[in-house]
């Protein structure tokens, strides 16, 4: 029943999709893959109007897989069979209450033994609050303002990423 309800739904989005990127001159996205999606419907060749721009950091100025772990080690966070889910951003007032209200699942996600950690990234003017809200969850590690050439590292050992809403 409900794939009968939404497919409707489902068929005006596509249909929106095909119109607006046929229309488009410039197909921009967060990824390439996000790029060549929308070029898929698109029904054009990609020209070099279309671009993506990765959120959170340059992916270029990276460094050394050793330097990378061991920055990430002292920070607490292990690679080791463990699901990594990070947030990367500015922890503002936005912000911090999103990353607050997801308090309660992490708890429960940390008694029920869940092998995951939550990493966030970020400076801001609400980074001391939130360290204080997650002061003792031993699944989140709250590691303040990283440097770009360590996000690289970090984003492809994760499973998720949380971005900012702001």
């Amino acid at each position: 029943f409900k794939k009968l309800l939404f497919y409707p739904i489902y068929i005006l989005m596509t249909l929106e999709l095909k119109v607006s990127t046929r229309r488009a001159k410039a197909i921009y996205g967060i990824t390439d893959e996000f790029v060549d999606y929308g070029l898929k419907f698109s029904n054009r060749n990609k020209t070099h109007f279309d671009k993506s721009f990765p959120l959170g950091f340059v992916e270029t100025l990276q460094c050394s897989e050793s330097e990378s772990l061991a920055f990430w080690v002292s920070k607490g966070v292990s690679f080791l069979d463990t699901k990594i889910v990070y947030f990367a951003g500015e922890i503002s007032k936005t912000s911090s209450e999103a990353l607050i209200s997801l308090k309660q699942s992490l708890k429960k996600a940390e008694k029920e033994k869940l092998n995951f950690l939550f990493v966030i990234c970020g400076d801001g003017a609400k980074l001391s609050e939130l360290r204080s809200q997650f002061n003792g969850i031993n699944n989140v590690k709250v590691v303040g303002r990283v440097q770009p050439k360590f996000l690289g590292y970090l984003k492809k050992r994760s499973t998720l990423a949380l971005l900012s809403i702001v």
